[in-house]
Parts: structure tokens; C-alpha cells; sequence
């Protein structure tokens, strides 16, 4: 949240080798300048820690040492509610890992697919039940729904890019009012009702913060530029 682990620098960092075990599921994080940014996904809220001042920390949010070599950031996570009930003797932080968008279905200069009503009637159940699942259960169970219906769906850029232009089609003329978070859950939803798989990515800038959410799959963005999503550091990957 290779990944889009990228600052403002565009470098990516190297993936951490070590399993992220330690943080509870509806929490991740990832490191920006200066600061940590997590993102809680059951509270639907974000919150920070800086590390300027910590200089111990760094390794451990880079998964270099075990979070137990840092008590007293072990003590501000469990206060936070942020780590597992019951942790390993040894157990480690990792930040998002997500690869670097090179290629856009935006940017690619598609034709505009044809409207179908099979199509439409898919696109629009995608978006009333991503409206009333985000305002009736929240962020965190949406997002469970999401994984549950991921279980059945395959990977395959091809189809997923085929899908993305049926969908931005389609989109057009549902009457509801653009918002990333309602498209990007949508268009997951709608992917996977076609069998397809794709990762739903949160992201965020730092000085002034700022949230954003979008569709990819491999490296290629599904709803998004790829110019807009690299100013962003990944969060979370669903």
C-alpha cells in the first residue's frame, strides 16, 4: 500500500521477507517520511506514529528484528488494540507489499465496450450492494465479503482488463454519485462476480494526508491513472 511502497521517492522498497504475523487482521500500515501510517479497517479510521524520534523502531516496522525487540512500541500497538491476542515469542511487522502500477485501463485508449443489460444489471447489483454493505455493516465486513467472494475467482489480467472496460461502460449511467471507495469496492465486487480476481488497494499521502483507494490487478491499474495512484504509499491490499 516491489509495492506502492514508494513515498514520494517512486523507488519501491524491497518486500519484507518476514511474515507479517503480529498485527490483528483488520490492521495494516504502511511507512512514509518520518512517520508509520496504519489504517483500521474495523474503526474505519487511520492513525500515525512517529518515528523520528524512535530510531529503534525503524527495523522492526521494517520487519528486519521481531516486534519484541521494541517493547515499548509493542506496549503503544496493544494499547492501539492493533496486534493479535496471543503473539509468538518472536513475531514481525511487515508494511503492505503491492507491485508498482506500470500500465492503466484508463490510459490505454479503448473503445467504449458495448452497454448490455446483462452487463448493466451486474454493474449496478455491484454498486447497491457495495452502498448498502459499506453503510449497514462498515468497512471491515465489507471487505470479509469481498475476501469470501475472492475464494471462487482466478487470476487473469486479460479478463480482468476485458471486464474493467465493460464496467467503465456500464458505470456511465448508474445514477450514483462517483466516490473512489463505492467505485473501487464495485468494481471488486463486480470482477468477482465474473469469476475474476483482483486486489482492492487503500493508499495514502502524507503532508497534507490524504486517502485514496483503486482496482489493480498484476501491475496494471484498473480504474485509476497510473500518474495519481504512484503518489500514494499503499496501505492495505484486499
Amino acid at each position: 500500500m516491489g509495492g506502492l511502497s514508494t513515498g514520494r521517492s517512486g523507488l519501491a522498497r524491497r518486500p519484507c521477507q518476514n511474515r507479517s504475523d503480529a498485527l490483528a487482521d483488520h490492521i495494516s500500515y504502511c511507512i512514509t517520511r518520518g512517520r508509520v501510517i496504519f489504517l483500521d479497517v474495523r474503526q474505519d479510521s487511520y492513525f500515525a506514529i512517529a518515528t523520528d524520534s524512535h530510531h529503534s523502531w525503524k527495523p522492526v516496522f521494517d520487519g528486519a528484528i521481531p516486534l519484541q525487540a521494541a517493547p515499548d512500541l509493542l506496549a503503544l500497538l496493544r494499547s492501539r488494540g492493533a496486534l493479535k491476542s496471543q503473539l509468538p515469542d518472536l513475531s514481525y511487522l511487515a508494511p503492505v507489499d503491492v507491485k508498482l502500477p506500470c500500465d492503466s485501463v484508463l490510459e490505454r485508449g479503448y473503445d467504449r465496450a458495448t452497454i448490455t443489460v446483462s452487463g448493466l444489471r451486474k454493474v449496478a447489483a455491484a454498486f447497491i450492494w457495495s452502498s448498502l454493505s459499506l453503510k449497514l455493516y462498515g468497512l471491515e465486513r465489507t471487505l470479509l465479503g469481498l475476501q469470501r467472494r475472492r475464494q471462487h475467482s482466478t487470476s487473469d489480467p486479460d479478463r480482468a482488463v476485458h471486464a474493467a472496460v465493460t464496467f467503465h461502460a456500464c458505470r456511465r449511467i448508474v445514477p450514483i454519485q462517483p466516490v473512489c471507495l463505492i467505485d473501487s469496492v464495485s468494481m471488486a465486487a463486480y470482477l468477482r462476480s465474473e469469476k475474476i480476481s483482483a486486489e482492492l488497494i487503500f493508499g495514502v499521502q502524507d503532508d497534507p494526508f490524504r486517502a485514496h483507494c483503486w482496482v489493480q490487478t498484476e501491475d496494471i491499474l484498473l480504474n485509476d491513472s497510473v500518474h495519481r495512484v504512484r503518489s500514494f504509499v499503499a496501505v492495505r491490499r484486499n
